[in-house]
């Protein structure tokens, strides 16, 4: 993989801000500086952003859950792709709350339940076979969330006629599984929301300075989510580039339709990390790599 000057300088400042964050929380339970009003910060967090965002992925959330029931009953085209829509939909307003990790959320791991990638497609394979899992497992943090559900709608099959097929057959369990899966996110984020009642006072009053403080926490967190984002990015910017290198080497010219082509690649793979659909996302890599 290449990774230009400025990635690594980029990746270096990140690390090296949450380096100094971490051990400067390590060095004492309670660090020196100026004082300001972080309940009147942490207040307007609450109601101009963790409300409003939370109550819209629940929104987003309530419309996915709806459409794998509708998908269910009727398992034709048609509410396959409904419910696709609702799901990339729902996954996008997860990108707003995923950072939102405290209280209840780091309580009952519901990241963990929500969004671990890769998929482990052997356990949702063998969740399946037995029709007996349960979510609250560790070890089925992998077989549930947004990534399962992305490689239960695209890639559980070759075409949407053979994903069809799977979700046609007479035992139900592919389909009981994956509505078993909407609805425990639809659970888990209810209760998420519904403790927000309570403990938006908590977290308002928490205005300390120490390692589990409420700001300390979130800052925390919010840089960890943009590294992982970067990440991702220096990831796909040095695999178009290693693509390209790799021709030269060769000494292929590339002809207009072949740049065409490739930027035609790189949009797809980036709206597909945008939309959480890593099935298409990797599906566009092998492509670039064929040509």
């Amino acid at each position: 993989m290449i990774i230009n000057n400025n990635m690594k300088k980029t990746i270096l400042t990140f690390s090296i801000i949450i380096a100094t964050v971490m051990s400067c929380n390590e060095a004492s339970d309670n660090i020196s500086g100026p004082t300001y009003d972080r309940s009147t910060l942490l207040n307007n967090w609450y109601e101009y952003s963790i409300q409003p965002r939370l109550s819209e992925f629940g929104a987003k959330l309530n419309e996915m859950e709806l459409a794998a029931k509708k998908f269910k009953e009727d398992k034709d085209a048609n509410s396959l792709n409904s419910l696709r829509e609702k799901y990339i939909n729902a996954h996008m307003a997860w990108q707003r709350v995923e950072m939102i990790n405290i209280g209840k959320a780091e309580e009952i791991y519901y990241n963990s339940k929500m969004n671990v990638y890769p998929v482990n497609t052997a356990r949702v394979t063998s969740n399946i076979s037995s029709g007996s899992y349960d979510f609250n497992n560790a070890n089925n943090n992998a077989a549930q969330g947004f990534p399962t559900i992305d490689y239960m709608l695209y890639g559980i099959g070759e075409t949407d006629e053979k994903i069809l097929e799977v979700y046609g057959s007479t035992d139900e369990k592919h389909i009981n599984y994956l509505t078993d899966i909407t609805d425990n996110m639809k659970n888990i984020t209810d209760d998420v929301i519904g403790s927000w009642e309570t403990y938006k006072n908590d977290f308002i009053n928490s205005t300390g300075n120490t390692a589990t403080s409420a700001v300390n926490v979130m800052v925390i967190v919010f840089i960890t989510k943009r590294v992982l984002e970067l990440t991702k990015l220096v990831y796909l910017v040095g695999f178009f580039q290693l693509v390209l290198f790799q021709k030269m080497l060769k000494g292929t010219t590339l002809e207009l339709t072949q740049k065409n082509l490739l930027s035609k690649h790189m949009t797809v793979l980036l709206n597909s990390l945008k939309a959480g659909n890593m099935v298409v996302a990797h599906r566009t890599l092998d492509q670039v790599l064929s040509q």
